[in-house]
C-alpha cells in the first residue's frame, strides 16, 4: 500500500510541476532582434534602468511597420517559464506576444544607456539583473573550462568578468582570430553591454559580464601574458634620467642615449601624453626622465632591446642633432668588445639593391669596393626620391642590380644584421644627395673583374664565363615553338644580340639588345652552377624586377657537343629553348 501511495504522490507532483501558470503582462523596454544566438527578446526598463532580457515568441507579421532594432516598444501577452537561453544571455521568462506598441524609434537601447550612464542606481532585488552600457579594453581568456576578460584601465587591471561576443563583433572576431576557444590572454578593445545581477563565466565566479556588440581592435601579438612580463619588468625597473638624441620615423620614436659622450644603439620611446616639447626638432638633443622597459621591437628599421617609457621631457637642445654629433665627436679609443654594437656618421657613394629580403648598400671608395650593408631608409625619404615618375623609393623588391646612389645616415656595426644575419653592418640613409638609374652595381662588378680579376677580395679570382669564347659570333636556333634564332657575341660579361622569328611570309619580329652577366653565376675556383644568366642593360629592366631579356647559357653541352641557351622574353611573355647551329 505505502508503494503505491509514493507512486501516486509522484505522478501528482509531476502532473502539478508540468501545469505552467500564463500571467497576461503589459510590460515597457527595448526590443532586440538577432540576440547572441538568434530571436527575439525584450529588455524591460524600469525607473530609467535596462534589466536583464525576456524571450519573446511572436509572429512576424505582428511586429508594427517602422519598427528599428532596440527601440522602444509596450508589449502585450502571457508571460511564461523560458524554453532556452541565448549564447551571450540566461533568459528565466518569455512572454508570448499578443500585441506590440511602437513608443520610440530614435532613443535606442545603447543611447538610452549612454543616456543615463552616471545615474545612481537602486540596489537589485534577487534574480533580477542590470544592463549598463560599458566601453572598454582588456585581455579575454577561453580554454580549459575558463572564459573570462580581464579589464583594463589607464594600463591596470581593474577587474575580471564574464565575456561574451555578440552579433557584428562575434563574426569580426571570427575572421580575425577564428579559433577563439583557445584564446590565451588576447587583447580586445570594444563596447557593448555590462551585466550584473547573477554570476557569470562558465565557473559562475564573476559578478559582471562583458558583452561586447562593437569590437574595434583585437590583436593576438598583445597577451596578458606579455602584460603581466611587462609589468614584472616596471616594478624591477625605478625611475632613470637619461640624455641622447630623439629621433621620429614613421611609427618609431627612437631614442640615441649617450654614455660617456658616445653615441649608443637606439631604443623605443613611449612617450606618455604623446606630445613633444614646443620648438622640438627631430633628432635633437633631450634630457628624459622614465622608466626602462626590457622589451624586444622591430617598427621600421631598428631591432632594439628596450622601451623607455617617458614621463618628462625635461630638456630640449636643438643647436646639435643626432648626426652632426657623430660627425663631430664619435670617437672611439678602444676595441669593441664581442657583440658590441657601434655606431658612426656615414656618407658614401655607392649602389643599393632592393632584393626580395635582401636590401643593402654596396659602398665605394676611389672606384673601388669597400663595404656593404643591409639598407634602411628613413620614412621621409622614401617618399622624397622620384624614379620613373614614381615616388617612394623604401625597402622594395625591385633594383636587383643595384641603384647608384650617393647618401648620408648612420652606420651600426659590431654583430650581424639582416636576414640570416648576411651583414656586418646596418646603414640607416637620412638623405640621398644623388641617384643615377643607368649605373648598376652589375655592370660595376663587371668592369672591376675586368680590370682586376675581382671585386670584394684579391684571394676571389673571377672570371667571365667562357661557355661562349670572348669575340665569337654563335647562331641559336629554337628547338620547338617558334621559327627563330639568337645571334650573340659575348665581350667580357656582356652578349651583344640580334633575336629574329620569321613565318611564311618573311620576318614577323626582329630586335637587338645588350646583356650583362648576372654577376653570382661568374665563374670561380668552387663555383658548380649549371648555368650563366645574362639580363639586359636597359633603364627599364635596371628599375623593375623583370629583365625585358634573359639568356641562359647552360655549361653542360648537349649530346652531339653543342651548347644550348634558354631565353626569357618579357617582351612577348615566352619562354623556350634554342640549339646552337654551327656553321
Amino acid at each position: 500500500m505505502k508503494k503505491y501511495l509514493t507512486l501516486l504522490l509522484l505522478l501528482v507532483s509531476v502532473c502539478f510541476y508540468g501545469q505552467e501558470e500564463e500571467k497576461e503582462i503589459v510590460i515597457e523596454g527595448f526590443y532586440k532582434i538577432s540576440l547572441g544566438g538568434g530571436g527575439h527578446a525584450l529588455f524591460p526598463v524600469v525607473n530609467n534602468t535596462v534589466n536583464g532580457p525576456i524571450n519573446l515568441e511572436i509572429e512576424r507579421y505582428k511586429i508594427p511597420n517602422g519598427f528599428v532594432n532596440t527601440a522602444r516598444v509596450r508589449i502585450k501577452g502571457k508571460k511564461l517559464r523560458a524554453k532556452y537561453n541565448y549564447d551571450c544571455y540566461y533568459v528565466k521568462n518569455r512572454i508570448v506576444v499578443d500585441e506590440v506598441t511602437l513608443i520610440d524609434t530614435t532613443m535606442l537601447m545603447e543611447i538610452f544607456l549612454k543616456k543615463h550612464a552616471d545615474e545612481k542606481r537602486e540596489v537589485l532585488n534577487e534574480g533580477e539583473e542590470r544592463i549598463e552600457y560599458f566601453e572598454s579594453e582588456g585581455f579575454y581568456n577561453e580554454r580549459y573550462g575558463e572564459l573570462y576578460y580581464v579589464e583594463l584601465k589607464d594600463g591596470e587591471v581593474t577587474d575580471t568578468l564574464g565575456i561574451c561576443f555578440e552579433g557584428r563583433a562575434s563574426r569580426k572576431h571570427s575572421e580575425v582570430y577564428p579559433d577563439k576557444f583557445t584564446a590565451d590572454g588576447v587583447y580586445v578593445k570594444g563596447s557593448g553591454f555590462k551585466i550584473t545581477g547573477r554570476s557569470y563565466g562558465l565557473s559562475g565566479e564573476y559578478n559582471s559580464q562583458f558583452n561586447i556588440t562593437e569590437l574595434t581592435e583585437i590583436d593576438t601579438t598583445k597577451t596578458f601574458y606579455k602584460y603581466k612580463q611587462e609589468r614584472k619588468n616596471k616594478e624591477k625597473q625605478g625611475v632613470v634620467e637619461v640624455e641622447g638624441f630623439y629621433k621620429i620615423n614613421g611609427r618609431e620614436n627612437l631614442f640615441f642615449p649617450l654614455k660617456d659622450s658616445l653615441v649608443q644603439v637606439p631604443i623605443i620611446v613611449n612617450l606618455k601624453n604623446n606630445k613633444l616639447p614646443d620648438g622640438f626638432v627631430n633628432t635633437s638633443f633631450v634630457r628624459l626622465k622614465g622608466k626602462l622597459i626590457e622589451q624586444r621591437s622591430f617598427f621600421e628599421s631598428y631591432f632594439t632591446k628596450y622601451t623607455i617609457e617617458v614621463d618628462e621631457i625635461i630638456e630640449v637642445d636643438t643647436n646639435i642633432l643626432l648626426e652632426d654629433y657623430l660627425k663631430k665627436y664619435q670617437v672611439y679609443k678602444t676595441k669593441p668588445k664581442i657583440d658590441e654594437q657601434r655606431l658612426e656618421y656615414f656618407e658614401k657613394e655607392g649602389f643599393y639593391s632592393g632584393t626580395f629580403e635582401g636590401h643593402s648598400f654596396v659602398w665605394i671608395k676611389d672606384k673601388e669596393y669597400e663595404g656593404e650593408g643591409w639598407a634602411f631608409f628613413d620614412e621621409d625619404v622614401k617618399q622624397s626620391v622620384v624614379v620613373e615618375g614614381k615616388m617612394g623609393l623604401g625597402i622594395k623588391s625591385s633594383f636587383n642590380r643595384g641603384i647608384y646612389m650617393k647618401v648620408k645616415g648612420i652606420r651600426t656595426y659590431g654583430k650581424r644584421y639582416g636576414h640570416f644575419g648576411g651583414w656586418k653592418s646596418q646603414i640607416n640613409i637620412s638623405k640621398v644627395e644623388e641617384f643615377d638609374i643607368n649605373k648598376s652595381l652589375w655592370e660595376f662588378i663587371e668592369l672591376k673583374i675586368r680590370e682586376n680579376g675581382f671585386y670584394k677580395d684579391r684571394k676571389q679570382k673571377l672570371i667571365f664565363p667562357k661557355i661562349l669564347e670572348e669575340g665569337k659570333k654563335y647562331t641559336f636556333k629554337a628547338v620547338a615553338v617558334c621559327d627563330c634564332t639568337l645571334e650573340a657575341k659575348r665581350t667580357g660579361g656582356y652578349i651583344d644580340y640580334t633575336f629574329t622569328e620569321k613565318e611564311s611570309t618573311g620576318i614577323k619580329n626582329s630586335f637587338s639588345g645588350r646583356l650583362i652577366t648576372n654577376p653570382w653565376t661568374y665563374d670561380n675556383n668552387t663555383w658548380d652552377n649549371y648555368r650563366v644568366t645574362y639580363e639586359s642593360v636597359e633603364t627599364e629592366s635596371k628599375v623593375y624586377d623583370n629583365s625585358k631579356f634573359t639568356v641562359q647559357v647552360y655549361r653542360e653541352k648537349d649530346e652531339n657537343g653543342n651548347i644550348t641557351i634558354a631565353i626569357e622574353d618579357y617582351i612577348n611573355n615566352r619562354e623556350f629553348g634554342l640549339t646552337q647551329v654551327k656553321n
